[in-house]
């Protein structure tokens, strides 16, 4: 398995997209496929970068590919389908049940503990009466 260097990758990039692109694209590849920016990188490290950014909808990362390895080029993994808006819908709904979930938690227990405080108070000043 060859290694491509940083530069190598930038230079493929290149071909599809200009300077400033190439550095944005790059940067976002390496950080949704996790990576962080290396001197040299795997092929395997070559194709998340590729699938990352088709995941994120960039078309024309196959000339990057193609320039790196030629025709037996790795291929990048396919895009995922976005999901339907309907699901992100329902995800956001779920989540912000869940953030009122924890907000109501946490008022609970931010009652609870003030009711204890004024009981103990309570106590307090029924101990001082009776004395």
């Amino acid at each position: 398995m060859a290694n491509v260097s940083h530069d190598s990758l930038l230079r493929a990039f290149e071909k599809r997209w200009d300077f400033l692109s190439v550095r944005t694209l790059i940067k976002n590849g390496l950080k949704d496929a996790g990576l962080k920016e290396q001197k040299d990188y795997t092929e395997d490290d070559v194709g998340k970068i590729l699938a990352a950014l088709n995941r994120m909808g960039e078309r024309g990362v196959e000339v990057v590919s193609t320039a790196l390895f030629g025709s037996d080029a790795p291929p990048a993994a396919p895009a995922e389908a976005p999901k339907p808006a309907e699901e992100k819908k329902e995800e956001k709904k779920e989540e912000k049940k869940e953030e009122k979930k924890e907000d109501k938690k946490e008022e609970k227990k931010e009652d609870k503990k003030k009711d204890d405080k004024k009981e103990e108070k309570e106590e307090k000043e029924e101990k001082k009466g009776k004395k």
